[in-house]
């Protein structure tokens, strides 16, 4: 058979919980994205536009492996 080992739920490797934030100019921490139970494997989040140093995510939870994994990331203006 061959979908037999499809797993028929969440991905273990798809992150779960997670944070993004940016660094501002001043030294400050903003979080843009607060997401907890996520099981998709393509997340868009859209938030006002902020002039940022730098971009964190942070992850605190995948869907059941011990490590987690960003592919991609894209910021736009």
């Amino acid at each position: 058979m061959q979908n037999a080992n499809i797993v028929r739920a969440p991905q273990p490797e798809t992150v779960k919980d997670y944070r993004v934030s940016c660094l501002t100019a001043d030294g400050g921490r903003h979080v843009l994205a607060s997401v907890t139970g996520n099981f998709q494997r393509v997340n868009r989040h859209r938030f006002e536009p902020v002039e940022t140093e730098a971009v964190r995510i942070e992850i605190a939870a995948t869907n059941g492996i011990d490590q987690a994994r960003i592919f991609e990331v894209r910021c736009y203006g």
